[in-house]
């Protein structure tokens, strides 16, 4: 799995992606995207009850995720919450400056959205042995992706009306 940066990078994502859910504990999943862009953005998804890999899971996060702010208990309050996108944003702060994992700033993820719900095998976006189909998530949240491009800011608000594309 590799991306290719705007300027002919080969950037592995999975070991920033792993890196930063190890900086958060309630983090279930982080995807980069970053393929011919001139820098990488990353979908997040927050550890939720139910989420098993193949289901999606509820709104409701999970007790490890709990303990991030304890008065956040979804994660559609965790969306809006500065508690939340400053944890998640300090996670990938953490990875951009490690460098293992980012040996320079084409590695680098500069903005990050939190999704409403995890990745799954029945919606396609996961393989049977809990792999991301990259491509499938990418065309799923395109509108989403090109949204964050377009936006200023670190931290792009999942939209209300954005639906993930039925692939």
């Amino acid at each position: 799995e590799l991306i290719i940066g705007e300027g002919g990078e080969n950037i592995a994502p999975v070991p920033i992606e792993d890196a930063i859910k190890k900086g958060c504990n309630g983090i279930a999943e982080v995807m980069m995207i970053g393929d011919k862009r001139k820098y990488n953005i990353a979908l997040v998804t927050l550890k939720a009850v139910g989420a098993n890999g193949e289901v999606p899971g509820t709104d409701t996060l999970d007790p490890v995720a709990k303990a991030i702010n304890a008065e956040v208990t979804t994660i559609s309050a965790a969306m809006d919450n500065q508690v939340w996108i400053d944890t998640v944003k300090a996670a990938i702060e953490a990875a951009n400056k490690n460098g293992k994992v980012c040996p320079n700033n084409a590695f680098k993820i500069q903005k990050f959205t939190i999704l409403p719900t995890n990745f799954s095998e029945e919606a396609g976006e996961l393989t049977p042995t809990k792999k991301l189909k990259r491509k499938v998530v990418e065309v799923a949240y395109a509108a989403l992706i090109d949204k964050m491009y377009a936006s200023d800011g670190v931290y792009v608000r999942y939209p209300e009306e954005s639906v993930p594309a039925q692939v």
